[in-house]
């Protein structure tokens, strides 16, 4: 969930993470990062607002 409990985020295991409307689940923004591994932890940083994501193969990604 984003700080304003109004968004909630979710990692697959193609890598790919999905940012959705909580009120009526539309998908408001994804990203996909090609050859990644599957998403295992995901967490929101309420100060700069971003979505730090782990992955299987030891990467770290910070979206915006």
């Amino acid at each position: 969930m984003d700080d304003r409990q109004r968004k909630f985020i979710i990692g697959d295991v193609l890598g790919g993470i999905a940012v959705y409307n909580f009120q009526n689940g539309a998908l408001m923004k994804s990203f996909t990062q090609q050859g990644s591994s599957p998403v295992v932890q995901l967490t929101y940083c309420d100060t700069s607002k971003t979505v730090l994501a782990a992955y299987t193969d030891g990467i770290i990604r910070v979206y915006v």
